[in-house]
């Protein structure tokens, strides 16, 4: 039997995941066969082939070329090639790509030379998160009009490679006049801000070249880090206070001078269970307290220490949590002090107000530029003269390789390790190997760190 006319195309059709029409319903088919590329390779193994970077270092000699205004020099590089070889219009090619790039690059520059102003802020402090606004003052002081102006700089990293990100927009900035800007921000890390001189920009009107002019700054800002509860102080000892006045805060070695209800955090041997029976709710001994609790919080900021960059990076979380026990501590009436790399914040007198702000201060104004590992940290005499109360160490697991537990007599060492792998960025690689110490506190979770804080306290379970 011959086959009907067509019947070859068809089955090529419908081999390739075609619709034929009989004439009554259509009928349609799947690919039998999976199209494997030439030469055997798959459609991703190509991809890959086609799109891998086979020579990263020499972008930075090249990324010239990805800019608009790389891209026009090379366009009238071939055109005046063309008008030299081929025909003589491509001069004309030539002479219009160059009035382009000329009038692209002159115009910001020339908008911005009678321009200047400053930037402030409406707080001196605030914490991470929190919204502050950006008030700016900018003059022209030329009879022409600028347009497309930004604000730039203010939360600008210390990493030069980042660009610097636009906090406020000016569309029209007329002669002759002065406006003011308000925009509203999010402290998003901690620090001292601006970090370096903000500036105003513009690349109008065809991006081809930014123009800058650095604006003054009227007051600044200092962003605290986050912090969250983390209980009460464990008991230890410290620098005891008898034959002097008492103090006017209940403690946890003195005397019991009461009873009052349970708080969270409280530990079980504190409860008063004939108390707790009678009122059928739970009631704890209040003691006087006989010492002042002294803590040492030393944080590893080393950078082979830490993975992630940013908010984010495990640093940051470590001197999150620091601050955090910090603030809380002294609001307990612990007498705390500070270790960053070499630099020692011992404790002053004054109100707890005052020496939370001390210590926030510190922490925001550190900056990461370490050369201490968290073995010659522990080595320095501030460290090694430590004989009483707690010393609070905060690190990750790839800190305390090689660190094993030391405690000196009548000093209780305390580790707060973060696990670097739950920090790690996409493509970021961190093997930590088994650890030589129990930690007091083990965060695994960056969206957890306040649960795994409140894992330490010694306290009655409480249904949520």
């Amino acid at each position: 039997m011959r086959p009907e006319p067509g019947h070859s195309f068809r089955l090529w059709w419908s081999t390739m995941g075609g619709r034929i029409s009989t004439g009554k319903r259509p009928i349609e088919s799947r690919p039998a066969i999976a199209w494997t590329g030439l030469g055997g390779f798959s459609a991703s193994k190509w991809n890959d082939f086609l799109t891998h970077d086979y020579f990263p270092s020499v972008n930075p000699y090249l990324r010239w070329m990805w800019t608009p205004l790389g891209c026009l020099g090379l366009t009238a590089v071939a055109a005046g090639l063309c008008g030299m070889i081929l025909h003589p219009q491509g001069f004309v090619i030539l002479i219009g790509i160059l009035a382009v790039i000329g009038f692209g690059v002159a115009w910001p520059w020339l908008g911005l030379r009678g321009v200047h102003g400053s930037v402030g802020f409406d707080h001196k402090r605030v914490r991470e998160g929190d919204q502050v606004q950006l008030e700016a003052s900018i003059t022209n002081r030329l009879p022409w009009s600028t347009w497309g102006l930004t604000v730039e700089g203010i939360f600008m990293t210390s990493d030069p490679s980042e660009s610097p990100a636009p906090v406020a927009g000016l569309a029209l900035l007329r002669g002759w006049r002065t406006t003011h800007v308000t925009s509203c921000l999010v402290a998003e890390c901690r620090g001292d801000y601006p970090i370096h001189p903000p500036r105003i920009a513009t690349g109008f009107p065809f991006g081809l070249h930014k123009a800058c002019r650095p604006l003054s700054t009227a007051s600044r800002l200092l962003v605290w880090p986050r912090t969250f509860p983390v209980g009460p102080i464990p008991e230890t000892s410290g620098r005891g206070v008898e034959g002097f006045a008492p103090r006017d805060k209940p403690g946890t070695s003195g005397d019991v001078i009461g009873v009052r209800p349970y708080r969270r955090g409280d530990s079980l041997r504190r409860i008063h269970w004939p108390q707790t029976a009678r009122h059928d709710q739970l009631v704890v001994c209040e003691h006087h307290a006989q010492s002042v609790p002294r803590v040492q919080v030393v944080i590893d900021s080393h950078e082979s220490a830490h993975v992630g960059r940013g908010p984010n990076g495990s640093r940051e979380w470590a001197i999150r949590i620091a601050a955090s026990f910090l603030e809380d501590w002294i609001g307990q009436g612990a007498e705390v002090e500070l270790i960053l790399q070499s630099r020692v914040i011992a404790p002053r007198e004054g109100s707890i107000p005052a020496r939370r702000a001390r210590f926030l201060d510190a922490l925001a104004r550190f900056d990461a530029h370490d050369l201490l590992t968290l073995p010659d940290i522990l080595d320095l005499p501030a460290c090694r003269q430590l004989r009483e109360g707690i010393r609070l160490v905060v690190t990750t697991d790839l800190g305390v390789q090689g660190i094993t537990r030391r405690g000196s007599r009548g000093m209780n060492e305390l580790f707060v390790v973060l696990r670097a792998a739950a920090f790690a960025e996409d493509g970021e690689q961190c093997h930590a190997s088994p650890m030589l110490l129990t930690p007091w506190i083990w965060v695994d979770d960056p969206t957890r760190v306040p649960q795994c804080i409140r894992r330490a306290w010694k306290e009655v379970p409480v249904d949520r």
